[in-house]
C-alpha cells in the first residue's frame, strides 16, 4: 500500500515537473498562424485544434487566453490559430459562420467543434476526448 501511494507521488511530481517544462517551452510560441494553404498539411498532424477567429471579434479575444493556458497545459495537442478575414477558402469549407469557431482534429478528420467562447473546464473535457 505504501509503495502504490510513493509510485502514484512520483507520477504525479514528474507530471509536475513535465508540465512545467512544457509550459516554459511554449509560452512564447503557444500557436501555429496557418492560412488557407498551409491548413490541410497541419491538421492531419495528429491531434489539432484550430480556432478559427477575427482580431476584431471580442469573443475572440477573451478566450484566446483560456486558449493559450490549454496549450501550455497540452502540449501533445497543436493549437493553430486562422484568422477568417484574410483566410476566407477555409471558413467557407468548413461552413464557420460564427466566430470564436475552434474545430477539432484528429490526424486530419474533424471530430467535434465549437461555437462562442467556453470556459476552460469545458474545452479541456473536449480535448480529453480528443486525445
Amino acid at each position: 500500500m505504501a509503495t502504490e501511494k510513493k509510485q502514484k507521488a512520483n507520477r504525479t511530481e514528474k507530471q509536475d515537473e513535465d508540465k512545467k517544462e512544457n509550459k516554459e517551452n511554449k509560452e512564447n510560441n503557444s500557436f501555429i498562424e496557418i492560412t488557407d494553404k498551409n491548413f490541410d498539411s497541419i491538421v492531419k498532424k495528429g491531434d489539432v485544434v484550430v480556432d478559427f477567429y477575427a482580431d476584431w471579434c471580442m469573443p475572440c479575444l477573451m478566450l484566446a487566453p483560456i486558449l493559450e493556458e490549454l496549450a501550455v497545459n497540452n502540449p501533445d495537442v497543436t493549437f493553430a490559430r486562422l484568422n477568417i478575414d484574410e483566410n476566407k477558402e477555409k471558413s467557407k469549407e468548413h461552413q464557420v459562420f460564427s466566430i470564436p469557431t475552434l474545430l477539432f482534429f484528429k490526424n486530419g478528420t474533424l471530430v467535434e467543434r465549437t461555437t462562442g467562447a467556453l470556459s476552460y473546464e469545458m474545452l479541456q473535457e473536449k480535448l480529453k476526448k480528443l486525445i
